[in-house]
């Protein structure tokens, strides 16, 4: 029985890609703090074929200095979205101004790439301010509301880090990150997740790698196109190829921090540092072959001790009691004495930033002073950092009169900043 429905689900996948994309939906990825957009070098009414005028896209509403500088915009033919990275603000575009749909004050999660379904833009949930989760978010666009899509199976706690779609009601996940850390050694499979929309259900996504190099798949370059899939990191260059489920490889070094991409069903452009790069919809002629991918249903696993569920649950309602009464008892008898250990808050984090006044650190030493280096996620780290360097100077602020932290370019390369503690 399971065979037969294994054999179904990738059957259904078939049928999937013979369905192909949703028509003309296009990606769109620009970093505001980029010398190529501050000058408006970048030609995008060519690159975008005239769906986008330079009007609307030098308009775009650009957030402070102090917050992550990256738009994502999703195109469907003459409907274009933009969307600020790790902020759940949608802005469409009413022929003469940005207007942002979302009337509640939605934070905290950073959704690694947007879909159109239906009447909804969806995404995996990544990472958030203080933490991580997994499902699918949808904003219905009728309703102008986020939500969480409701599942027929659960999906362990993971963080998309490369996702695409396949045909209209298929999006998968080809690596996790976050809760879920996997060590990929030569041959051995790698799991992940991927969602049917049709019927809201998570299925497994089976890899199978040649190359120990694919052991960290923290990128968000990924080009998304009708055939074919591109992710692109700093030392070589991975491609799937759709129909097949087939894995190739380049080697080849690349800068990836883009100041802008547009990704259409059969091309990608790309500007890194004002120079320009095309990706086609297919698999280069020198790639070589690196592995596999294939989808099974998630297994049912049933408890042999399906019977003593009750007692079980009983037994650790009890301990739990236990160990409740007996921290409530040493509580009591040491209130009196006790002393509060320090929290990080503002008026902590104050007193251990000031030991580096006239100092100048970069981002790595700043998230060191201020406790989130541990975090693997870069798009975490720039979300908390900003809102930590935040509420400190708001503090700072009613204390002495001006911010204790600021904020300055890097004189060697503008793209990235340095954080000065002021005297």
């Amino acid at each position: 029985m399971r065979n037969k429905a294994n054999t179904f689900l990738v059957f259904s996948f078939i049928c999937v890609f013979n369905i192909g994309f949703s028509a003309e939906e296009s990606r769109l990825l620009l970093n505001t703090h980029s010398k190529s957009f501050k000058e408006k070098l970048i030609d995008i009414e060519t690159i975008s074929k005239g769906l986008i005028t330079r009007e609307m896209f030098y308009s775009i509403p650009v957030r402070n200095l102090d917050e992550d500088p990256i738009f994502k915009f999703l195109i469907s033919d003459s409907t274009i979205y933009a969307m600020q990275d790790c902020q759940l603000n949608v802005w469409e575009w009413n022929d003469t101004a940005w207007v942002n749909r979302v009337k509640d004050n939605y934070k905290g999660w950073c959704i690694p790439n947007y879909y159109l379904y239906k009447k909804n833009i969806i995404g995996f949930t990544g990472s958030g301010f203080w933490t991580s989760n997994s499902g699918i978010y949808s904003f219905d666009l009728d309703s102008n509301n986020w939500k969480l899509i409701n599942v027929k199976n659960k999906a362990p706690h993971f963080v998309s880090k490369v996702d695409f779609k396949i045909g209209n009601d298929t999006i998968v996940s080809l690596m996790v990150g976050g809760f879920e850390k996997h060590v990929n050694k030569r041959g051995e499979k790698i799991n992940s997740y991927g969602f049917d929309l049709r019927v809201n259900k998570w299925f497994n996504v089976e890899s199978y790698f040649e190359l120990n190099m694919f052991s960290n798949f923290y990128t968000e370059n990924v080009f998304d196109m009708e055939n074919t899939v591109h992710v692109l990191f700093k030392e070589y260059h991975l491609i799937l190829d759709k129909k097949s489920l087939t894995f190739y490889y380049i080697s080849e070094k690349k800068m990836i921090d883009y100041d802008f991409y547009y990704n259409f069903n059969s091309s990608v452009t790309c500007i890194i540092n004002g120079e320009h790069t095309f990706i086609k919809d297919e698999v280069p002629a020198n790639a070589v072959f690196a592995g596999t991918i294939k989808f099974t249903e998630f297994k049912n696993v049933k408890s042999e001790n399906q019977k003593n569920n009750f007692f079980l649950w009983a037994m650790i309602g009890l301990v739990f009691m236990f160990l409740f009464g007996i921290s409530l008892v040493w509580r009591l008898v040491s209130s009196k004495n006790k002393i509060q250990s320090p929290q990080k808050s503002p008026v902590n984090l104050i007193s251990i930033i000031a030991e580096r006044t006239g100092e100048i650190l970069d981002s790595n030493e700043i998230d060191l002073l201020i406790g989130i280096d541990n975090d693997n996620s870069p798009d975490l780290r720039r979300a908390k950092r900003s809102r930590i360097i935040k509420d400190v100077n708001i503090k700072y602020e009613k204390l002495e009169g001006k911010f204790l932290i600021t904020r300055q370019k890097s004189p060697i390369d503008n793209r990235y900043m340095l954080y000065y503690i002021e005297k």
